[in-house]
């Protein structure tokens, strides 16, 4: 393949995946919005240790994710002749397994630091914004495994749904970190 082919073909990558990160992007705005606006204000959210117990609960429903990258994994191996990783006799399934679960484990270590700095600075009006972010935590990576099973390129927008709501509340955290200090 000549270099003007490989040039066009890389470009046709980029519009499928950057066609993937707005889909995402949308699909990431209408969940959280909906679940967010869909919910009541949680009660006794002034108290800080009940944010934070808020916050670790949706963390443990957001590791079921990891849980499940885990046993996609497991049951791969144990069912074909990658059951001994060192032979390098992983399916191209399995490997995809492999690295939605490296991924996820990444992804989800940044959304639950994230998650917990959050609740230290949203009141009970606004925590129904955690329970929205962890719903599309899950949808997202969801998508993630689905479109990689489809087609590599189609994992991006489970991606993008998982990663830019993460940075956009890493900002805000950061921001408010160095505007108001940490609360006590």
């Amino acid at each position: 393949m000549n270099s003007a082919t490989q040039a066009s073909d890389l470009r046709s990558q980029q519009r499928t995946v950057g066609k993937g990160v707005a889909v995402g992007i949308l699909c990431m705005s209408a969940i959280i919005s909906g679940v967010y606006w869909a919910l009541d204000p949680l009660s006794g959210m002034e108290v800080l240790s009940n944010r934070l117990a808020h916050a670790i609960g949706c963390n443990a429903v957001a590791v079921v994710m990891l849980l499940i990258g885990i046993g996609l994994v497991g049951n791969a191996r144990a069912l074909s002749p990658a059951i001994n990783p060192l032979l390098g006799a992983e399916s191209a399934r399995t490997q995809i397994y492999g690295r939605y679960l490296t991924n996820t484990l990444e992804q989800f270590v940044l959304f639950a630091a994230v998650i917990l700095a959050l609740s230290l600075y949203l009141n009970d009006q606004s925590m129904t914004l955690l329970p929205a972010l962890t719903a599309n935590f899950i949808i997202g990576r969801v998508i993630f495994l689905a479109g990689y099973l489809r087609n590599p390129l189609h994992r991006a927008a489970g991606f993008a749904m998982t990663m830019y709501p993460t940075i956009i509340c890493l900002v805000y955290v950061l921001w408010r970190i160095a505007t108001s200090g940490i609360p006590r």
